[in-house]
């Protein structure tokens, strides 16, 4: 048996009881006996003695606890209103009349529960005292055969008379059963709640009535209706008309918005933490034709879309085949024609618009950004798995893992995705990765395993590629191995450093990646090549000749040249101070020991050792054409900087 909770400051269970059936079965009236409280609020309803839109009471258990009742309208013209109420129900009552047995809307009412995925219930025949003894047994009789197969096929059956109040005692004994068996829902997590009801209260404003799907909410919370966007303060809160400090998942709620318009608002609409639950043109569902259907359902179908308490019209999009029939489940996509919120593991109904009825439904999957493509298998098993994590946020945080790919998500964003509390997602990935299926990177970024192995195979094989065609060269340039692999640097980064603890590579100062694995391949010829670049360079120190000069004095071609100059820069024989000029090891080495003796003779205020240029470049024998270019590398490299006019030496060299 599942385990309940009850709000103990309100003496709430959080579980919701709806009736079903058929018109003028006495669903209300079984509702009033039952609680006291007549669920028909409007007057064209009480006048008509038919119910229209939803009616809430509250019925009050032997323990205290109260338990939420939805009242629904059994007439076939407001079957859209039913469906907005039994879409927040856990424990339905089918109500069948014993003077009038089973008629179509009870069968399209048990449809619809089936559809939305109710699976506890409670069968009442009612006005048993309006019938003989036969009337009666007939009508239980039909009642059997009709819910054979059904998720009320072994559920109690009680025949109770609202007028005498025989039965009801019975009844009241079974839903407590029943409601206390059932596990309440989730008041952890996101607040979300359909609205049913919009109304503005004379001196208090907005009023958003509806029963809350997950998390809580207190006074003074923001929260955003949705999908208009906009964002209000809770100024008052009610849990079946009584005031309360907070209201949950469960509760039929009352909440007075400040900062929202009524007229802004509507059925439909959701009220929401702010930054959830983004809207979608397009559903990803599970969907299932009702057996008793006749015809087979068409891909492309215009349909009406049912789900919390919004409606819109919808074509349907078959991704395996081209039509559905009687009794089949597929995977599929409803194209809707408005955005509406919903998130994974919400029940939906599709209905035809003309002639009006219940042609299909399930669960919805998750919200898409674009139409997929028809029997394509990556496609379909990208949902098969998206089905096979609606109960679980660590397998839900690791299906959006696999869909970001090699782009990295914060934690916030796959929250945002799986429509959970960031705090709860964190440690779902924590989990994830003490399982070895999710990678934090050190951008407090998170990738999946197999995005993480693609990325260092990614490496491997571009760097591999690199020194293929560059035989000659023992580093390469971080921007270019980006450019190659097409990985977001973060997550580069993130490789290289792993790669470098592993002894696969080394990183360098600059922006360099080192192989560990390469040794000399030069030829005879680009040895000495080599060697008369550095003569050339070590003739002249400080003043080397500029690239134009040293290709020309060389005679060797110039693509020959630029190579050997980077094989000298990555064996760190000369360093590359400019696009056009490069200077000997040494003379790095010298000019660094110079900086150095130049700033300790010069002291500025606060004890930073000043850099005089022209005396250093007296001591180097130079001119300004290469001192500067020189200074600057200085500070690229992080031996001095500059502080406006000033130039301060940074770190000392090593010994």
């Amino acid at each position: 048996m599942a385990t309940t909770t009850a709000d103990s400051d309100r003496g709430i269970l959080r579980v919701v009881v709806g009736t079903a059936g058929h018109i003028d079965h006495g669903k209300s009236t079984l509702v009033c006996r039952l609680t006291g409280i007549d669920p028909d609020r409007l007057p064209e309803e009480k006048a008509r003695g038919l119910t229209i839109d939803l009616g809430f009471a509250n019925f009050r258990l032997s323990n205290g606890w109260r338990v939420g009742i939805v009242d629904v309208p059994g007439h076939e013209r407001f079957v859209h209103n039913m469906v907005a109420g039994a879409t927040g129900i856990d424990l339905a009552l089918l109500v069948v009349a014993a003077d009038d047995g089973v008629k179509p809307q009870t069968i399209e009412h048990l449809e619809i529960l089936q559809l939305l995925g109710i699976r506890r219930g409670i069968v009442v025949i009612t006005k048993i005292d309006m019938v003989s003894a036969d009337l009666r047994q007939l009508a239980e009789a039909e009642v059997a055969e009709l819910v054979k197969g059904t998720f009320l096929e072994q559920a109690p059956r009680v025949a109770v008379s609202s007028k005498t109040g025989e039965g009801i005692d019975r009844l009241r004994e079974q839903i407590e059963t029943l409601a206390l068996g059932l596990a309440s829902r989730q008041a952890m997590g996101v607040f979300r709640m359909p609205i049913q009801r919009v109304f503005a209260a004379k001196g208090f404003g907005c009023v958003l009535t509806g029963i809350p799907l997950s998390g809580s909410l207190g006074i003074g919370d923001r929260v955003a209706v949705l999908p208009a966007g906009i964002e209000g303060t809770i100024r008052g809160l009610e849990a079946y008309h009584r005031s309360a400090e907070r209201i949950a998942a469960g509760h039929s709620s009352a909440l007075n918005v400040s900062g929202v318009a009524a007229e802004s608002c509507r059925r439909g609409m959701v009220v929401a933490t702010p930054g959830y639950f983004p809207s979608t043109h397009i559903a990803d569902v599970r969907l299932t034709h009702p057996a008793r259907r006749r015809r087979a359902l068409k891909d492309r179908v215009e349909v009406r879309f049912h789900t919390g308490t919004s409606e819109c019209g919808a074509r349907l999009h078959l991704l395996d085949r081209t039509e559905l029939a009687p009794g089949e489940s597929a995977l599929a996509q409803v194209l809707l024609e408005e955005p509406l919120v919903l998130a994974p593991g919400d029940r939906y109904l599709l209905r035809l618009p003309s002639p009006a009825e219940t042609v299909g439904g399930g669960v919805i999957l998750g919200r898409a950004v674009a139409k997929r493509r028809r029997r394509s298998p990556e496609e379909l098993s990208d949902l098969a798995e998206a089905e096979r994590a609606l109960a679980s946020l660590d397998e839900m945080v690791l299906v959006h893992l696999r869909r970001v790919g090699l782009e990295p998500a914060r934690a916030l964003e796959l929250a945002v995705a799986c429509d959970a509390l960031e705090s709860a997602t964190a440690e779902a990935l924590e989990r994830l990765r003490a399982a070895g299926k999710a990678v934090k990177l050190r951008s407090i970024r998170w990738i999946g395993k197999d995005a993480w192995s693609a990325a260092r195979a990614r490496v491997d094989q571009a760097s591999a590629e690199y020194f293929r065609l560059h035989p000659e060269r023992l580093v390469f340039e971080r921007l270019p191995l980006q450019e190659g692999t097409g990985l977001d640097a973060a997550v580069l980064e993130d490789v290289l450093a792993d790669l470098a603890r592993c002894g696969r590579l080394a990183l360098e100062a600059g922006g360099g990646v080192r192989s560990a694995q390469r040794g000399p391949t030069l030829t005879p010829e680009q040895v000495e090549l080599c060697r008369k670049i550095e003569a050339r360079l070590d003739a002249a120190p400080f003043s080397p000749p500029p690239l134009p000069e040293l290709q020309s004095a060389l005679g060797a071609p110039k693509a020959a040249v630029d190579s050997m100059l980077k094989r000298l820069v990555d064996e760190k024989k000369i360093a590359r101070i400019a696009p056009d000029l490069y200077f000997s090891a040494a003379a790095v080495a010298r000019v660094r020991e110079a900086v150095e003796r130049n700033c300790a003779k010069h002291v500025a205020k606060g004890g930073d050792g000043e850099l005089d240029l022209p005396s250093l470049r007296d001591e180097l024998g130079t001119t300004r054409r290469w001192l500067i270019p020189l200074v600057e590398w200085l500070d690229a490299t992080g031996f001095t900087t500059r502080l406006g006019p000033r130039r301060i030496l940074k770190r000392r060299s090593a010994p």
